[in-house]
Formats: structure tokens, sequence, C-alpha cells
């Protein structure tokens, strides 16, 4: 079970890694990364989810350039804790945390476009 959560954060790291604004080098060519992404010419929106870690029972999810469709948080077990879907034009919504424990969990947003971000939040009530 730890190796399969060793494997797991690993895995989180690495998605996060490539949605941050970071600059790298490969061989003699400098390498560089925006959270807002470009594919096939199409512009992707920045997801933001903040503040994390969460310390007062709530944290906001923001969209640049388009409206949320959905947020859901799941446990580190898979079970989903809080599901909240959106219609109409909801660019930033503020999430209660309230009856959800201290710990890590998976926050996924997707906007009205399908495109879709996920997270690692942690959660520590005082």
């Amino acid at each position: 079970m730890r190796i399969l959560l060793l494997i797991w954060v690993m895995v989180l790291s690495l998605t996060n890694l490539s949605a941050q604004n970071s600059v790298w080098t490969t061989g003699e060519q400098q390498v560089e990364t925006n959270a807002a992404l470009v594919q096939d010419g199409i512009s992707l929106t920045e997801i933001k989810v903040f503040p994390n870690p969460v310390t007062e029972k709530w944290f906001t999810v923001e969209v640049s350039d388009q409206n949320l469709q959905e947020i859901r948080i799941t446990n580190i077990a898979g079970s989903v804790v809080f599901i909240r879907k959106f219609q109409g034009m909801v660019n930033r919504h503020r999430v209660t945390l309230d009856n959800i424990p201290s710990g890590i969990y998976l926050v996924r947003v997707t906007t009205d476009t399908n495109q879709t971000k996920t997270s690692k939040l942690l959660v520590k009530n005082q």
C-alpha cells in the first residue's frame, strides 16, 4: 500500500511540474513552459487552486477565459468527498470544506470546454 501511495505522489508531482512555470535546459537548448499551456495552436485555460495548504476550511478555484463546469475532490482512497457542478458563467468559486478531515486530497477541476486539471490539495484543520 505504501508503494502505491509513493507512486501516486510521484505521478502527481510530475503532473504538477508540467503545469508550473519553469525553465530547464536539454543539452544546449533551453526549454520554457508556462501555466497557460498551448496544444495544437489552441491556448488552454489557466486553472488556479489556492491557498494550498488549506488551513481555514476553504479554498478558491479560479479559471481564466472560461467557466467552471465541475469541481470534484477525492481522498487518497479514491472516494469522492465533494462534488459541485456549475451551469452558467462561473469562473471563480470558493469551496468550503465542512466535515472534511485533515489529509491529502485530489482536486479535479473541469471547465465548460472539458479541459481538466488535477491538483494535490493538503488540508490542515486547526
